[in-house]
């Protein structure tokens, strides 16, 4: 037991000796190496600055150029702030990274278009960055869920490697480093930002490659001018397709700005592995105008095309500028447009304007209408053109133009001069009365190819829409009309047709011939029939028109009356309406039939219908010349008024026979004193013998 005790007290001896002497010993262990430190950086320094002194012009100029690169290494280099202070601050640039931490640097590469430099100057200008654009890393915060910044460096050309700290290594793994808010805002022209992998361990300097991709300009400026060579404003139904290397984007429309600039890839995410190609400046822009004819976009009266297309000198960093110009699609008249040249600033001929021009030879000249017109070739112009009326002498008609002329569709590629083609006219003559309703045919022999059969007001080309079933050839509706009985006629599909067609004259039109010297009018229109093939005819339809008066002629019949009897001019008239009518030669079968007939059949004689007649008239003057005291015969005119308001005039004659006595004594005439006796006699000789009987009776 006692042994025991021993035992322990000698322990308990033994573990307070160690106690004291190994703290002492590693103090000394500690102060050995700060001072072993101390001597290393020393002698480093030393002969850092021998070499430094031994360095030529040369290498001093290549350091100047990567002074970034030599900063960063003498980081290393440099005395190691004491551990206390490396523990209150990661972000004062500590030498060497502690357990899990690791020093950030950022070598940010420029990149220049194809062939060329990054231009510094001009992408971030000294004026808006005068110590140069800012990097910056943010660093996502898991349990805040916000953005922290971690650091942030401003770079130049010349200083390209950033050193942004130390910095944990649970920071590292989860950041972004990109351009601040500011530099990216207001840098100019388009770049592509990409952040790489870092290279390097958990633990000591990892370095990040911060690549910044000049991208080629893809703004295009839109320019409009007229002929004269005067900024205009932009079309705005006018559609572009943008193309830079593989990448196409179509139906851009413009606005009606003036030098409009137009982002022509807008909303287009632009990416690293997409640069080479597209956006180096390897290829070249090019803007297409959309729904082209030959070029040109059509809009209204007018035409647009690209005049020219190019970048500010050479520079795929501009913007691609687009010169467009309007033109005219039809001018009428006057000599060859011009325009003026972009790149001389001559006025020369434009070539794009062909000239269509329209002659008349014999028998006919331009009366009105353009004669002459500029279009621009191969555009389909709809129906712009008009061809000029045509006048012409009488018995001709213009039967079309060679070559054809389109009233649709209408497009030239070359100097065109359409020549009128004249023929005499085929008439078909017909004779008519004012009052009177007609119908005539035409017969095709052979109607199995025709197409459009109709009226037209003239000779002429016509669309479908313009062929008539009907012509009024006077103001007033239905005055005087002829009408296809059986409408327009489409595609007959048989051998012989017949087309008959109705001609009306309103009795009114009486009034109008009656006016004319002649007394007579005519009216014609053209009968239009074209085949599936396209060929036309025209045949000429003309009515003579006279008034009801000419039909024919009345003989009165003759009136008769006693001596001193005198007859009423209606008892004259009934002689006039029973009077024989005959109609003249000439005059159509169907003009004195039916209810177009000036005469009624009576007992086998055709004499005059009263219910043709407007009324009768025997002047006053005329009647009174008539003298029933006297025997034999005498005649009275009597005027004949058609509903047409035409007139003739027939002689009545009556005539006066010797009047049987009686006894009547008529108050208008004076009777001979032996008539007066002849009477007294009698009247004395009935009295005598009526009391003679008288007398005898009564005895």
């Amino acid at each position: 037991m006692r042994g025991l005790k021993k035992f322990t007290s000698l322990l308990l001896a033994l573990f307070i000796v160690v106690g004291n002497i190994v703290p002492a010993f590693a103090d000394e262990i500690v102060k050995s190496n700060e001072k072993n430190v101390v001597e290393q950086s020393s002698q480093s320094n030393e002969e850092n600055q021998n070499i430094e002194g031994k360095k030529t012009e040369s290498e001093e100029t290549f350091e100047k150029e990567n002074s970034d690169k030599s900063d960063s290494k003498s980081l290393e280099n440099k005395n190691l702030t004491s551990p206390l202070e490396k523990s209150t601050t990661l972000q004062k640039a500590p030498v060497e990274p502690g357990w899990g931490e690791n020093r950030v640097i950022v070598q940010v590469n420029l990149h220049g278009l194809k062939g060329k430099e990054f231009n510094f100057s001009k992408i971030f200008p000294k004026e808006k960055f005068p110590n140069g654009p800012s990097i910056e890393v943010i660093h996502f915060n898991e349990d805040t869920f916000e953005d922290e910044l971690i650091g942030k460096e401003k770079f130049t050309l010349q200083n390209t490697r950033l050193d942004l700290g130390i910095h944990q290594q649970v920071k590292i793994d989860d950041f972004e480093i990109s351009l601040d808010d500011e530099s990216s805002d207001k840098h100019e022209g388009k770049i592509i930002e990409n952040q790489s992998n870092r290279s390097g361990g958990h633990d000591g300097t990892s370095v990040f490659n911060y690549d910044i991709y000049k991208v080629q300009n893809t703004n295009a400026k839109f320019k409009t001018i007229d002929k004269d060579g005067k900024t205009i404003e932009n079309p705005t139904n006018l559609t572009v397709t943008y193309q830079l290397g593989d990448k196409l984007k179509a139906n851009q429309k413009l606005t009606s700005a003036i030098n409009e600039e137009k982002d022509m890839l807008e909303g287009e995410r632009f990416k690293s592995s997409k640069w080479e190609g597209n956006y180096d400046g390897t290829n070249m822009p090019e803007v297409s105008l959309e729904n082209t004819q030959n070029g040109y976009f059509l809009d209204g009266d007018y035409a647009y095309k690209i005049l020219d297309q190019k970048q500010k000198d050479d520079d795929k960093s501009n913007p691609l500028e687009v010169t467009l110009i309007r033109k005219q699609k039809v001018i009428k008249g006057g000599e060859h447009p011009k325009y003026k040249d972009p790149i001389s600033g001559k006025e020369i001929d434009d070539p794009d304007y062909v000239k269509v021009e329209f002659k008349v030879n014999d028998h006919g000249s331009i009366d009105s209408g353009e004669s002459v017109y500029w279009v621009l070739k191969d555009l389909d112009i709809k129906d712009s053109i008009k061809a000029p009326k045509v006048k012409l002498e009488y018995g001709y008609g213009l039967k079309g133009w060679k070559p054809w002329f389109k009233t649709e569709n209408q497009k030239y590629s070359q100097d065109t001069t359409h020549v009128a083609i004249i023929d005499k006219i085929k008439y078909f003559d017909y004779l008519t009365f004012s009052g009177d309703v007609t119908t005539n045919r035409l017969t095709f022999h052979d109607a199995s190819r025709l197409n459009l059969i109709g009226f037209v007001d003239k000779y002429g080309i016509y669309k479908e829409e313009q062929i008539k079933s009907f012509i009024d050839f006077e103001d007033t509706e239905d005055k005087v009309r002829v009408t296809l009985e059986n409408g327009v006629i489409k595609r007959p599909g048989v051998k012989e047709l017949k087309v008959p067609f109705q001609m009306k004259v309103d009795k009114s039109f009486g009034d109008d011939i009656l006016n004319t010297p002649e007394k007579q009018l005519v009216r014609e229109t053209t009968f239009f029939a074209n085949d599936i093939y396209g060929n036309t005819s025209w045949y000429g339809i003309r009515y003579t028109i006279k008034n009801q008066n000419t039909k024919g002629t009345v003989t009165p019949k003759e009136k008769e009356t006693l001596r001193y009897v005198a007859l009423t001019k209606e008892e004259i008239y009934e002689a006039v309406k029973n009077g024989e009518f005959v109609y003249n030669d000439g005059v159509p079968d169907q003009n004195k039939s039916g209810k177009n007939a000036l005469h009624r059949e009576v007992e086998g004689e055709n004499l005059l219908n009263p219910e043709k007649v407007k009324k009768f008239n025997i002047s006053d003057e005329d009647y009174k010349k008539l003298d029933f005291s006297k025997l034999g015969y005498q005649e009275v005119p009597v005027t004949i008024t058609y509903l047409d308001n035409s007139k003739s005039t027939v002689n009545v004659k009556i005539k006066i026979k010797e009047n049987v006595p009686t006894g009547i004594i008529d108050n208008n005439y004076q009777m001979p004193k032996i008539l007066l006796l002849v009477g007294f006699i009698g009247v004395f000789v009935s009295v005598i013998n009526f009391r003679k009987k008288f007398l005898k009776n009564y005895e």
